[in-house]
């Protein structure tokens, strides 16, 4: 194993991991930190069926038709409901498919990517990745473990890149997202 054991560390308590997401955010392909590391994140599970997803080829904005379309029940939608929430479905249908989600994203203007953001609008369905409950949003999709590399510069004396994993429900529940029980 490479570095020691790393491949251990990363893929330790999921010894049978069948799919992994592997979502890249940086609008650049040459030159990204996140790339870089999720790449290297993603190719410690070894044997895993890996999807991929690159958002910088692009990520439609939620809109009104989108929220129409997601907030009639599924068995009423129009066949142009479903064309709209279609790129939604199909985001949904990768985390749910997947074991290990891992996400590469720089920190550009002191937040994620916009598109890292819309993609985050376009998985968080009332209904399907989260449910409203009487103490808050509590996530549906469970038994999954996500892994955030996060590539963050600054002035050249505190240029960094930092890997964080969010491997329970408590780390990935205090970043505010409602989406994943992990």
């Amino acid at each position: 194993m490479p570095n020691g054991g790393e491949a251990t560390q990363l893929t330790k308590g999921f010894p049978m991991t069948q799919t992994v997401l592997h979502i890249d955010s940086s609008i650049r392909a040459e030159g990204s930190v996140s790339r870089a590391l999720s790449q290297k994140i993603t190719s410690r599970f070894e044997g895993a069926t890996v999807l991929r997803r690159d958002l910088a080829d692009g990520v439609p904005l939620i809109d009104g038709a989108w929220i129409g379309a997601n907030f009639t029940p599924a068995a009423d939608r129009t066949d142009e409901q479903k064309a709209v929430l279609a790129t939604s479905d199909a985001m949904v249908a990768e985390l749910q498919a997947a074991d290990v989600i891992v996400i590469g994203t720089p920190i550009y203007n002191f937040s994620v990517t916009a598109a890292m953001k819309a993609w985050i609008d376009l998985v968080a369905r009332a209904g399907v990745t989260f449910q409203y409950s009487e103490t808050g949003p509590k996530g549906l999709l469970t038994g999954k473990r996500a892994i955030i590399a996060i590539a963050s510069g600054g002035t050249p004396s505190t240029v960094r890149s930092t890997l964080l994993a969010a491997t329970s429900a408590t780390s990935w529940a205090s970043s505010g997202s409602p989406m994943l029980s992990l």
